[in-house]
């Protein structure tokens, strides 16, 4: 480890209280960027407990201490996914799949490129809902709307099937889960749709009536 952070350094003058000090610093910055993997940097040590990294290693888990990409994952941790970096992440995981690949075989690997697809999916459909979620209202009220539907709604359906929470459903586990669920919100989305035509059909009528009747009596009515 301490030849890598003198391959850090290789282009500064340094004595041992720098060097010291960018060891420790380097070790911790490694650490809080694996963490979303569920990885330290002690994970890189052989059975013998040595650190044991090629020049292409190294010079990836150089880039990827460097990679300023802390908020972004104190955001993910906070579930705020609609101000993630997508960017940014873009670069981390790529810069996450490369170190893997250089180091680790078989099982290992296979396991850890697992867990970076995983994050990259909670990532992904998270911020494709918030972008759905956002379009659905208007008005100075939108931010209240938007956040029952992420607590009530969008989140219910994103996280029964995540990746990352349920690592051990096969594939054909979320095929046939999602197609009961399927089957079971059609009726309901069928409804529902009805009502909302009729809803619409109401508020542009002429007569004020059906213009001022709630919407809970045109469910019940209707």
């Amino acid at each position: 480890m301490a030849d890598i952070v003198k391959l850090k350094l290789a282009n500064q003058k340094y004595d041992a209280d720098l060097l010291n000090n960018t060891h420790s610093n380097f070790i911790r910055n490694c650490n809080n960027k694996l963490a979303s993997i569920n990885m330290q940097i002690s994970d890189f040590k052989t059975k013998d407990g040595n650190f044991e990294f090629t020049l292409d290693t190294a010079t990836i888990l150089i880039q990827l201490e460097e990679l300023s990409v802390k908020h972004n994952l104190n955001k993910i941790k906070k579930e705020s996914y609609d101000s993630v970096d997508s960017t940014v992440m873009g670069k981390y995981f790529v810069i996450l799949e490369e170190l893997i690949k250089s180091h680790f075989n078989g099982k290992e690997k296979e396991m850890y490129l697992l867990k970076i697809n995983a994050l990259k999916i909670e990532v992904e459909i998270n911020k494709e809902k918030y972008n759905i979620i956002s379009n659905l209202f208007l008005g100075n009220n939108k931010q209240d709307y938007l956040l029952m539907l992420e607590k009530d709604l969008a989140k219910i359906i994103v996280e029964i099937y995540s990746v990352k929470k349920y690592p051990y459903l096969s594939d054909m586990d979320r095929v046939s889960l999602l197609h009961d669920l399927y089957e079971n919100l059609t009726e309901v989305v069928s409804n529902h749709f009805s009502v909302i035509k009729i809803a619409n059909d109401f508020r542009n009528s002429a007569d004020v009536q059906y213009r001022e009747m709630t919407i809970e009596q045109i469910i019940t009515d209707y």
